[in-house]
């Protein structure tokens, strides 16, 4: 990282990538993106304030430069706040960046290997400060509890690997929590993965076949599951939307979290 942008370096033949904020906006118009990401500079958990407050102005500067390079063209622009792990910091952040007028303002730099108390911590501070009407978006978030606390704190939307990386390692998403289909348990089990569940994967398999193909190296384990926790998550931010519109959030959360501390491990 530098001022003027980032060096990327291959792992597969170390070759370097120069990327400047005006170049990540325009790549991003160039594959047809329709919400376009700022560049910005995230630090990991444990960083020294001097180095997360220089991380965090060069965030701002770069979200200047985005701003300014933005195509339009019917696209949508995101800002990322940032702020390290300082309340004050990220309350500073959230504000810079929500003043400079984006489509959208993403948190950045959370859920990354800090405790959950934190994250929310820094979360509830960021949302503080963004636009109302604006969509807030938090980047890197995808299990059930976590995606409901932050709900709960204002955050609109979401996008993480866990659904597909969980799917590859044979994890299903459900109610219940997690469910490894290549334990021997799932042998013999003809039922469903979930059976309240519409996906491709619970209307037309058993668990003891997608654990077959993952046995045998298929392919189509991994679309499977894959197919099933996207749908696990969307059915669960539906279920999130009507209760907030219903009002009763709050016992949804409370009754999603409680199946979930009672299921069995």
């Amino acid at each position: 990282m530098d001022d003027d942008g980032a060096t990327f370096v291959s792992p597969y033949d170390g070759s370097r990538l120069r990327v400047t904020p005006e170049d990540a906006v325009r790549n991003q118009a160039r594959l047809g993106a329709d919400v376009l990401m700022c560049l910005d500079h995230p630090v990991a958990h444990g960083t020294d304030d001097d180095a997360a407050r220089a991380a965090t102005d060069r965030t701002h500067r770069w979200a200047e430069r985005c701003r300014a390079a933005h195509p339009g063209e019917g696209r949508l622009l995101f800002g990322i706040a940032q702020g390290g792990f300082d309340a004050g910091a990220r309350r500073d952040s959230a504000q810079f960046i929500s003043g400079l007028d984006f489509d959208g303002v993403a948190i950045g730099g959370l859920s990354v290997g800090e405790p959950v108390d934190t994250m929310l911590a820094m979360t509830e501070a960021s949302v503080a400060e963004l636009r109302g009407d604006r969509a807030r978006y938090f980047m890197g978030l995808g299990t059930d509890s976590e995606l409901l606390g932050a709900i709960a704190l204002g955050v609109d939307m979401f996008d993480c690997v866990v659904p597909t990386r969980l799917a590859r390692n044979g994890s299903a998403l459900t109610p219940d929590g997690r469910l490894s289909l290549r334990n021997s348990a799932a042998r013999d089990d003809f039922g469903p993965i979930d059976p309240d569940c519409p996906c491709a994967a619970c209307t037309g398999f058993s668990r003891a076949y997608v654990r077959h193909l993952f046995q045998s190296g298929e392919i189509l384990a991994h679309r499977l599951v894959s197919l099933h926790n996207i749908t696990h998550l969307a059915r669960l931010m539906e279920g999130a939307r009507a209760a907030i519109r219903g009002g009763t959030f709050a016992s949804f959360r409370s009754d999603r979290d409680g199946r979930l501390r009672s299921a069995p491990r």
